[in-house]
């Protein structure tokens, strides 16, 4: 198990107790992390650090209550529980990145603004596809930096990053500068 902190990204806000709370078990438990023992340290100390070990602060969607009360008839309330089950509350929603890969990509993001079924094609773009938090793809398409191809034929299934510069091969879709332009771009010749 290897255990890094970015300098510049911090854990996601939701699942920060439970970083701090497996770097410490690692510590105490650093031959075998995946032991029973350690494992119920873990869930042990984080049953503690939520909320004073009160169960609520574990189950604050009342999903065992739900499944207390659906035991006699069996009818669990299993859409609900899993909508309560993200453990990640930040969701994660696509933007294509037309990064020319031998020139493909361009030609499909054209022919979505004249088809009417993009089943081809959003299969073929699955690779351009980077999931970004919801309210960065909002900030881009306020921006002006990512566009909305036909939403009034495909809702917002097809969002196409505007600012190309804005994806770097090596660590990829970086937003925390929107509006970075590449200074050989800036070139008009």
């Amino acid at each position: 198990v290897l255990v890094f902190k970015a300098a510049s990204y911090d854990a996601v806000q939701s699942l920060r107790k439970n970083a701090e709370t497996g770097a410490e078990i690692l510590h105490g438990h650093a031959g075998d992390p995946f032991s029973p023992d350690a494992m119920r340290a873990f869930f042990d100390l984080l049953y503690w650090r939520s909320q004073d070990g009160q169960v609520d602060g574990l189950d604050k969607h009342r999903i065992l209550a739900s499944c207390e009360e659906a035991k006699t008839s069996l009818d669990f309330p299993f859409a609900s529980i899993a909508a309560a089950m993200r453990f990640i509350d930040d969701s994660m929603v696509p933007v294509i990145v037309p990064v020319e890969d031998g020139g493909e990509v361009s030609p499909l993001i054209e022919r979505l603004r004249f088809i009417d079924r993009p089943d081809g094609i959003a299969r073929a773009l699955q690779r351009y596809v980077v999931g970004v938090p919801q309210r960065v793809r909002g900030e881009l398409l306020a921006m002006g930096l990512a566009e909305v191809i036909r939403p009034d034929a495909f809702g917002d299934q097809f969002v196409v990053l505007r600012n190309p510069d804005l994806y770097k091969p090596d660590i990829g879709l970086d937003w925390r500068n929107p509006t970075f332009v590449a200074a050989e771009r800036m070139i008009v010749g």
